[in-house]
């Protein structure tokens, strides 16, 4: 099958992330076109108003969880992805904790550090207004989420599970699904105090976060790109011509 991936400007992280892990996990039985017009299936990464000229296509419209084929307006199941770079996990004896930065973000983040800096003065913190290397991680021992906008996906909590890290992370619907309810991390309203308490807790007291580390690393599997374009597979053949 001929697939065209087509990146709007204003798509996230997220979804760039998407289509890099998706172009790779294909590649092995799909063939992947430049030009829409030779395309079976053109998937859309980004949301806006353009339409792509053939009539088969899907856009990454509820990312990571669904797609949406323009066709009818039907959410589709797709589980998430990471690179496959990012399963290689590590020990860090470092306390420190990594965020990814975004402004929508950011007040929540500097009140969580202002907060933090007054109990402890010995925690190092490591802000990547970039995306996050594998490196990157491997200098943290705790990975910080602050979204507070349900459709935030860009705290590449799952590329932190993939490297072994705890994650602390707000309450938003993805990071329910990432972090299996709180099973496998932190999970926390997005509020500076309760961030705090939870950030310390998963540095300083192992009995709290080995058993999420644990859970973490059993099921991070559900991460692999074959699972994702497995699901993509079978979406692509039901939608074409």
């Amino acid at each position: 099958m001929r697939v065209a991936q087509i990146t709007l400007r204003n798509a996230s992280e997220y979804e760039k992330k998407c289509r890099r892990v998706d172009r790779a996990a294909l590649a092995a039985e799909h063939e992947i076109v430049e030009n829409e017009r030779d395309a079976d299936i053109v998937h859309v990464y980004g949301s806006g108003v353009r339409r792509p000229r053939r009539r088969f296509s899907i856009a990454a419209a509820w990312p990571p969880h669904s797609i949406t084929p323009l066709k009818d307006g039907h959410g589709t199941f797709v589980p998430e992805a990471v690179e496959e770079q990012y399963f290689a996990q590590t020990a860090s004896a470092a306390i420190a904790i990594g965020v990814f930065v975004r402004p929508s973000a950011g007040e929540l983040l500097e009140q969580t550090r202002f907060r933090l800096h007054r109990t402890r003065d010995d925690v190092d913190w490591r802000l990547f207004d970039r995306v996050p290397t594998p490196d990157d991680f491997a200098q943290v021992s705790v990975w910080l989420d602050s979204a507070v906008a349900d459709d935030d996906f860009d705290g590449f909590v799952a590329e932190a599970l993939a490297m072994g890290r705890i994650v602390v992370a707000s309450r938003t619907p993805i990071n329910v699904q990432r972090l299996e309810k709180g099973r496998t991390g932190f999970l926390v309203r997005p509020d500076a105090n309760e961030m705090t308490h939870a950030i310390l807790a998963a540095l300083f007291k192992p009995e709290i976060g080995r058993p999420r580390s644990e859970a973490a690393r059993q099921t991070v599997s559900k991460f692999k790109p074959r699972q994702r374009a497995r699901a993509l597979t079978e979406l692509y053949e039901r939608l074409r011509p």
